[in-house]
């Protein structure tokens, strides 16, 4: 009978050479209106090559920075391990261990004059449940690097 393969294909190879101004401009405009797209919801992507391998992606890995969430990252839970023991004041008769408030509190101290978005997250959080922070006497923070 008739070969369908070899008919779909000379048909489009003769769509490419009769017109080839228009897949020429089909290809970039879609990947045009796919990037538009994506940016309006908030996806930023460096090129459409990059919208085109989305296509073989079968795993997708999310970091710490913020790069592929909201931006704004949020503290969801903190724990509090029995390493940080406090010292056993005979005067306050406090003992046992730091709850999670007030290792939230002494994080928020420590965080309260960065500019990461973690170190913002921390002090919201702190604030939210808290309600006010420690002061902080002097702070060095070098950009990029630990705080001391």
């Amino acid at each position: 009978m008739f070969n369908r393969l070899l008919y779909f294909w000379s048909v489009s190879l003769m769509q490419v050479v009769a017109c080839p101004c228009a897949l020429g401009l089909a290809t970039p405009t879609a990947m045009l209106v796919g990037t538009s797209l994506g940016a309006t919801k908030g996806l930023l992507l460096r090129g459409g090559n990059i919208l085109e391998q989305f296509s073989m992606a079968d795993t997708v890995v999310f970091d710490k920075t913020g790069t592929l969430t909201v931006g704004k990252p949020v503290v969801t839970k903190v724990f509090a391990t029995s390493r940080y023991e406090r010292n056993v004041d005979s005067q306050t008769n406090s003992h046992g261990n730091y709850s999670e408030n007030e290792i939230l509190k002494f994080a928020a101290a420590v965080e309260s004059n960065t500019v990461h978005p973690v170190g913002k997250a921390i002090v919201e959080a702190a604030r939210a449940v808290n309600g006010h922070s420690l002061k902080v006497v002097s702070h060095i923070n070098n950009q990029f690097k630990q705080i001391k």
